[in-house]
Order: structure tokens, then C-alpha cells, then sequence
């Protein structure tokens, strides 16, 4: 074989070092080599057969290889390499190499099938697996797929078969730092680019020409409910229910049709979904309640067929398909076929295969039964009468009076269980909002206070951080007050605050104002109140604020 260049690359990663030119070249010459004699040889049954795996996180490798009857040494014969999916990714390594060894199997059953060969991995733990009793379920199943082959396992160091680790790690794309740049310079030298980005670069300008994602959590897309007619047998939504257990009359599905404005139901059991059987209970529907207006279907074979509408033009009957992989715009009838198949399923459960037997029984308790989104039942609002049946009416008013007081008491006690919660909880939050709190200041009427400011904006930060003085006039639930300016100052006339934000204030005295100090309230040491003056170096400071015919209490 030829010298070829050296093609850099670390065998764990594939980060590649060198991508010239020359090395792409050699690359390609080398797979050339591999895929072609005398490296690669023809299959032959009768000669001895291997299989070598390996697999990571990346991916699973694999080589199938026979002894050659020239040289007697193994060649390659078939080569597989297969990327993890997201759930593979997860696995453990040991659950990964025993998935390598399955899906070689699966590459190269048609070579292996009916002849003895070797599996070679370097996971021990494997070849120790199929000699225990106490397995995994999800191994036990891939070892039952082993049962059909004639193998032996053999396990051997990862250092000798660096074959197949080639083949178990991911190809990628190496873009050089040289082309990048090439690519970053003809872009901004681009007129359109250059025009397109200094048109994003304007804030606040564009924003009708800009698709921006929405904030709005959740999926994208609402409900658009179908429009109603008040008129009975108008538009009727049809669907199959199955496939079912067979029946001895060959029933295998049950085509479901309800009226969208009475909810009235039509089951009928047929044999197969073909549009013959659908236009065949149509017509026994016509027969009894003449033609719809519209009817609304899914895209299944039997309503997606030029037969059905061709039916449809011929009776004037309007045709609507929902949108593939989306049932609820077809969601009444949906919503029967889940309710008709958990009732069937549990009165068929003795003899499943006479399941057709109660679908008569089934739609007359439909019918008559009470439906919350029409307030009747559906018989009801159809023929103008309630349904007579050999069940006593006055005990099926006692059931359905009984279904209705065992859903109020369910909720009630739902709710009181919900408030009981909220109760709990409002008390933990108190608790937990008080640890830092202190009781508040209570105060009485016409007492003068002081409320702190909490309205901020542009030019108040030099701003009193106090309005008034107000007057207490009013006393309210949980520490509220209702209060009125006194005089001509900043703030509301009226207003309504809490001891939040509520200080208690003193006007100055006149006396002191004419001698230059203000007096504030202190306690002495016996406890009663006495007044300090002001020192005089702050007499400025109160003169610039003479506005403030009032001073808050230091506490």
C-alpha cells in the first residue's frame, strides 16, 4: 500500500487538526482503499465469520468480517455505523454496547442467519449477562432476539479495536478560521447586508417590520369553537371508532355520528372502513332523518375518496376535513369515541368478541342521558319528549337526582378543602411576613400625622419626603385611616393611608419660631416629655423651611 499523509485526529473526539487540502484528499483515497480489494472481500457462507462492536454516546459501530481462504487473515466484508438518538444518548455504556451488538445483528442478519460466528466487544459485562438468570426487562427482551442466532461472544481489550471505535464516532464538518473570515469580510462588504443592518440598529423605529416571538406562555395557537345553527340535524360530525376485536359477523369498527346542536348519537358496528359501508349507513340515516346540511370528518380513506364526494355533491350536503393532527376540530365525536370505547370494553369484558351486542343499548342510554352543555338530554331536545324505556322513570329521575347531589356535595367538599389550604397558607405568609415587623402606631381622630411620600418620579429627589400635616378623620378595618390636609401644603386634600405610612408630627410652637428654635418633644429620664432648643447653627436651615409649619416626632 501507498504512503499517505498523516490526517491528524484524536480518536475519542474526532477533532480534527489539519484539514488541507492534501489531507481531504488522502481521506478520500483512504476510503477508497478500505472499500475495495484486497482489504475489503466478497461474502462467502462457508467461510469463519465475525462480528466486531463497539458503541459510545455518539453512535454504535460495527464491522462484519471473514477469514479469507488466500491468506487465511479476517477482511471486512460489510462496515455499519449508526448515530444515538436522544433516548439512546441516555443510556448507561453497558446498555449501549449491548444495543451496538443488536443492531449489527440487525445490519447483517441476512449474512449470519442459519451459520455459526463469533461476536467480539470489549464489554465483559456483557459476555457474563448471557449466563445469569436475573436480568433486566429491557435486556431480557434484546436477549431473546439472540436466540435465533448460532454465536459465541468473545470479549477483547478496546485497544484492539480501534477498527470499529473509528466507525462509532461522529463525521463532522471542520470549517477553517481562514474561510470564516473570508466569509465575514464579503458580508460587510455587502451593500443589502450593510443596509439591513443599519436598519436593526434603530431602536424603537421598525418595530412593524420586525417579527418578534410573543411573551405569552404556553403553546401557540387558540380555540375557535364551531359556529352553531339552532336547528336540529344541521351539521353532523362523523368518525370510526377502531379496530375492535373481531366478531363472528366480522364487525371490527363502529362508525360514530352526532348531531351537533342535540348531541343525539348514531353507533352503528360495520366491517371495514370503506366508503361502500359509510354511504350505506348515510342512506339508512337518510331514510329516518333525510340529509344534513354539512358533515365534518377527518381525512381518512373512506371521507377522503372521490365516491364520498361525489355523494356529497349529489345530495347537496356540504363536506368539511379537519386539519391532519388536529382531532379537536373534530372533538364532539372524538370525545363519543372515548366514552363508547371505555363502555363497551368494560360490558364486552366477559365475551369481548360480542361487543356489538350492547352498541344498541349503548346509544339509548347515550340519548337519554342528561348533558350538561344543553341542560336535556339529547333525545329531549331532538323530539320534544323524554325517552320511554323499560326503566322506570321516576327511579331514573332518582339516579340522575342522585348523580347531581353526589357532584354538588363533591364539590362543596373540594371547595372547603381548597379553602382550608388557602387559610393555611395566608397563615404561614403572615407568620413569615411578621418576623420582621413591629405592631403599628395607633392613633385617634383629628390626631396631626405626617405621611411619607410614595409617589417618585423626575425632580422630587430634593422633595420633602413627607406630605402634610394631615388630620386623622376617619378610623378603618386593619390599621387604614382616612385623613385631610390642614393648610395650604403638598399632598391630597383627601385621602386614604395605613400606619405604614403614617407618622406621628407637632406644629412649631409660635414662641419658639419668634426666638430662632424649634421645640421637639423628649423624654427625661423620669419619663415625662421636656423641650430642648435647637442649637443655633440650625437656625438657617429651619428659616429655609419655615414653609413647614410642622415637625415629625423622633420616637
Amino acid at each position: 500500500m501507498q504512503q499517505l499523509p498523516i490526517f491528524w485526529a484524536h480518536n475519542e473526539r474526532m477533532i480534527i487538526k489539519r484539514s488541507g487540502l492534501k489531507e481531504c484528499e488522502s481521506f478520500n483515497e483512504l476510503k477508497q482503499i478500505l472499500s475495495k480489494e484486497p482489504m475489503l472481500c466478497l461474502y462467502n457462507p462457508k467461510s469463519e465469520t465475525e462480528i466486531h462492536t463497539d458503541a459510545s454516546i455518539d453512535g454504535f459501530g460495527a464491522c462484519l468480517l471473514q477469514k479469507s481462504i488466500v491468506d487465511n487473515q479476517l477482511h471486512p466484508v460489510y462496515y455499519m455505523s449508526h448515530k444515538t438518538s436522544d433516548t439512546e444518548r441516555k443510556y448507561s455504556s453497558y446498555e449501549l454496547e449491548v444495543m451496538a451488538v443488536i443492531e449489527a445483528l440487525k445490519k447483517f442478519r441476512p449474512y449470519v442467519l442459519c451459520i455459526p460466528f463469533k461476536i467480539v466487544i470489549d464489554c465483559i459485562a456483557f459476555k457474563q449477562t448471557t449466563s445469569k438468570k436475573d436480568i433486566s426487562s429491557k435486556i431480557a427482551r434484546w436477549a431473546l432476539m439472540l436466540e435465533e442466532y448460532d454465536y459465541i461472544i468473545e470479549h477483547r481489550q478496546g485497544m484492539r479495536m480501534r477498527h470499529v471505535d473509528t466507525l462509532r464516532n461522529p463525521v463532522c464538518m471542520i470549517i477553517q478560521d481562514s474561510l470564516t473570515l473570508q466569509i465575514l469580510k464579503a458580508q460587510n462588504s455587502d451593500e443589502n447586508v450593510k443596509a439591513i443592518k443599519d436598519l436593526l440598529k434603530i431602536k424603537n423605529q421598525h418595530d412593524d417590520y420586525i417579527i418578534k416571538a410573543s411573551r405569552k406562555q404556553g403553546k401557540q395557537g387558540e380555540l375557535h369553537p364551531i359556529p352553531k345553527v339552532e336547528l336540529p340535524l344541521d351539521t353532523y360530525h362523523v368518525d370510526h371508532l377502531g379496530p375492535l376485536e373481531s366478531t363472528n359477523k366480522n364487525y371490527k369498527h363502529i362508525l360514530c355520528v352526532t348531531d351537533s346542536f342535540t348531541k343525539f348519537v348514531w353507533l352503528y358496528p360495520t366491517k371495514s372502513t370503506t366508503c361502500q359501508e359509510v354511504l350505506s349507513k348515510l342512506e339508512l340515516q337518510k331514510s329516518a332523518f333525510g340529509n344534513p346540511r354539512r358533515i365534518i370528518s377527518d381525512k381518512g380513506s373512506a371521507f377522503n375518496s372521490k365516491e364520498f364526494d361525489d355523494y356529497c355533491s349529489s345530495e347537496s350536503i356540504q363536506h368539511l376535513s379537519v386539519t391532519t393532527g388536529l382531532p379537536r376540530a373534530n372533538g364532539q365525536v372524538e370525545r363519543l369515541n372515548s366514552t363508547v370505547k371505555a363502555v363497551i370494553s368494560k360490558l364486552s369484558k366477559d365475551d369481548p368478541m360480542k361487543w356489538f351486542k350492547f352498541v344498541p343499548e349503548l346509544q339509548c342510554i347515550l340519548n337519554s342521558t342528561y348533558q350538561r352543555s344543553i341542560s336535556l338530554t339529547p333525545f329531549e331536545l331532538l323530539v320534544g319528549v323524554k325517552m320511554r324505556d323499560k326503566t322506570d322513570l321516576k327511579v331514573r329521575e332518582l339516579i340522575e337526582e342522585e348523580i347531581r347531589s353526589n357532584f354538588q356535595e363533591s364539590r362543596e367538599n373540594l371547595r372547603k378543602d381548597a379553602k382550608q389550604q388557602i387559610l393555611k397558607l395566608q397563615e404561614s405568609n403572615r407568620k413569615t411576613y411578621n418576623l420582621r415587623r413591629k405592631p403599628p402606631n395607633k392613633y385617634k381622630i383629628n390626631d396631626i400625622v405626617a405621611i411619607t411620600r410614595t409617589q417618585h418620579g423626575p425632580g422630587l429627589k430634593f422633595k420633602s419626603k413627607f406630605l402634610g400635616p394631615y388630620k386623622i378623620t376617619k378610623i378603618k378595618p386593619n390599621d387604614t385611616y382616612d385623613v385631610k390636609k390642614i393648610g395650604f401644603v403638598e399632598g391630597p386634600v383627601h385621602t386614604s393611608t395605613c400606619a405604614e405610612y403614617l407618622k406621628p408630627c407637632l406644629r412649631k410652637s409660635q414662641d419658639a419660631a419668634k426666638n430662632g428654635f424649634t421645640s421637639y418633644p423628649r423624654k427625661s429620664q423620669d419619663g415625662s416629655q421636656r423641650v430642648n432648643p435647637e442649637s443655633p447653627n440650625k437656625r438657617n436651615l429651619m428659616e429655609c423651611l419655615e414653609h413647614f409649619q410642622w415637625i415629625n416626632v423622633v420616637s
